[in-house]
């Protein structure tokens, strides 16, 4: 593998860290009341795999005023693919966290997040490799925008987030940057189903195609190759998951779709309350 190849590869996995980093899923919204949120997965079809007892997914810890915490996640064979332990700054919003590497056995510093005076939403955050991700957000305090720059402040990847009226995220459309441009790489669009008190009890989550293969490989003046991987190629909308939720707002059921528009996983969630 050349290097150019190399760096581009160590950029993206550098993204996926820092994407996960902040609003990790904004289903799951802080609250002060909610001490913990467990995330359970088991097999849509039993008859298909010999083991259907249900296995822990994810484990999310708030502190008392809704922050985050803890956040473990777990493999199926009960491996931790991911511990992070988030500390608080002097204003109660997370000043950064650290996470458990579990090739070195090690713990190591995670991302920095910075406020704008008087502000408890983040405009930054900052690894430490130096590599960005910038947020924007809209006049309702909604993340409309997240833009990833490397260390030499070069743009690589870019979300932008899109709501109705009445605040519920409609669309999300995912950018690439190669050779100095900005490409799409993938969009979803988010529909909802609400009960007559007007709450939202359903959401479904699709994938929009808009390229006929599932992965291009382009090489700049550079001599740089980047292969980007657009996902399912369907020549319409193909849903990914539904979520279901509660009176509180709190999500209760999750099914993901496999490429047939099967069930494929399940997900359940337990909450515990501060008292």
């Amino acid at each position: 593998m050349t290097t150019n190849k190399i760096t581009l590869l160590l950029i993206g996995l550098l993204s996926t860290i820092l994407l996960s980093s902040f609003l990790d899923d904004p289903d799951f919204i802080p609250s002060p009341n909610i001490k913990t949120v467990t995330e359970w997965r088991e097999w849509a079809d039993t008859t298909k795999y010999h083991e259907s007892k249900k296995w822990l997914k994810s484990r999310r810890e708030y502190f008392p005023n809704g922050q985050i915490k803890q956040l473990l996640y777990v493999e199926y064979n009960g491996d931790t693919t991911s511990l992070r332990v988030y500390k608080l700054n002097e204003d109660s919003t997370i000043e950064n966290y650290i996470w458990y590497n579990n090739n070195l056995k090690k713990w190591m510093d995670g991302d920095t997040y910075y406020y704008n005076k008087g502000e408890k939403l983040p405009y930054m955050t900052k690894n430490q490799n130096n590599y960005y991700c910038f947020y924007t957000y809209n006049s309702n305090r909604q993340l409309i925008g997240k833009l990833l720059k490397d260390d030499k402040k070069t743009s690589f990847a870019e979300f932008e987030y899109t709501y109705d009226i009445t605040g519920l995220m409609i669309q999300q459309i995912e950018y690439d940057f190669f050779d100095g441009q900005r490409e799409e790489k993938r969009a979803y669009i988010y529909e909802y189903e609400k009960n007559n008190a007007g709450q939202v009890i359903k959401k479904d989550v699709f994938f929009v195609p808009h390229h006929t293969q599932e992965s291009v490989t382009k090489t700049d003046k550079q001599g740089n190759q980047r292969t980007t991987y657009y996902g399912f190629t369907a020549s319409t909308k193909t849903i990914m998951e539904t979520i279901y939720y509660n009176k509180k707002g709190e999500r209760t059921k999750k099914i993901e779709y496999d490429r047939e528009n099967k069930p494929s996983i399940i997900w359940t969630y337990d909450y515990e309350y501060y008292k």
